[in-house]
């Protein structure tokens, strides 16, 4: 082989291979993009939760609310964030049937006083989860759902969650 044809050669591979990494880039890129890429999602979750979080002043149930300290947030290429909060929990036998079926003989349930187990999650795209959701709102881009039971008050506080989120989306 002469020269020439070894240099053809050289440069026939050295562009395949840039081809190549532009594929990859341009394939992987997207998924690439961190959660952190959300701001005006994020920011709208926050202010929806430190909104919920102001319902202390009218329901005990939300006395040891944090915003902080009961949220998580994606840290991967996902949107998601989620809010778990549980006040005054009590221990319930379970029905006879499901404690022989389940590992537990017991059951966690609010208070009736002023126990709460709420679970809210935004995120973006379809739901992902096992559960039915007990609420599910789509807000432009980004969805919300969450479950809660709150004894005697789960409807009173269903409702005024329900006030928070049609006053910044009403539809």
């Amino acid at each position: 082989m002469n020269r020439l044809s070894y240099i053809t050669k050289f440069c026939r591979t050295i562009v395949k291979k840039n081809i190549c990494l532009f594929l990859f880039f341009l394939i992987f890129f997207p998924c690439i993009v961190t959660a952190q890429s959300y701001p005006g999602l994020r920011s709208e979750a926050k202010n929806i939760i430190k909104e919920i979080s102001k319902l202390k002043k009218k329901y005990p149930h939300f006395k040891y609310f944090r915003f902080k300290k009961n949220i998580s947030e994606s840290q991967d290429s996902t949107f998601w964030i989620s809010l778990h909060y549980e006040q005054k929990m009590v221990k319930m036998p379970k029905h006879e049937r499901d404690s022989v079926i389940k590992t537990s003989a017991y059951t966690l349930v609010p208070d009736e006083k002023d126990g709460i187990s709420l679970t809210m999650y935004f995120f973006t795209g379809q739901w992902k989860g096992q559960a039915v959701p007990f609420k599910q709102y789509e807000l432009g881009k980004l969805n919300l759902i969450f479950f809660l039971n709150a004894g005697s008050n789960t409807e009173k506080i269903t409702n005024e969650i329900d006030k928070i989120i049609k006053k910044r989306y009403p539809y």
